[in-house]
């Protein structure tokens, strides 16, 4: 049974479809025991995140035309994936989970505030 969090997919075959007034790349993919939908949305707004997705599919947009996933369903097949499976709209949905890693810049900048945090604290004399 497919349950909320994080999970390890792997990618059986894959498609290019409309839902809606929406593009998607359909990823049919296996999650333990459960076979499931994974949407990777073509919308305008969303491109930029599509392309992170579809790069840790292991398709490079740079070198592929997309209608290389309709012509070979099984392009990606085999490919594992990390998703995070959550409750919407009272159904549960897996979407691909990008890099939650910090860059190295957002990590220097949170090291500066947690030590800038130490000092202001030791200086107002606070017990921590």
């Amino acid at each position: 049974m497919l349950t909320i969090g994080k999970h390890e997919a792997e990618i059986l075959d894959h498609t290019i479809r409309e839902i809606g007034d929406k593009d998607a790349v359909s990823l049919q993919c296996q999650i333990g025991d459960e076979i499931t939908e994974v949407l990777i949305w073509l919308t305008e707004k969303s491109m930029g995140i599509a392309r992170r997705q579809l790069d840790l599919c292991g398709f490079d947009v740079d070198t592929n035309f997309l209608t290389r996933l309709i012509a070979e369903p099984t392009l990606l097949a085999g490919k594992r994936i990390s998703v995070i499976v959550e409750e919407y709209k009272g159904k549960l949905r897996a979407a691909i989970l990008l890099d939650p890693t910090p860059s190295k810049k957002r990590l220097a900048e949170m090291t500066a505030q947690l030590r800038a945090a130490k000092k202001t604290e030791e200086e107002e004399g606070l017990p921590f």
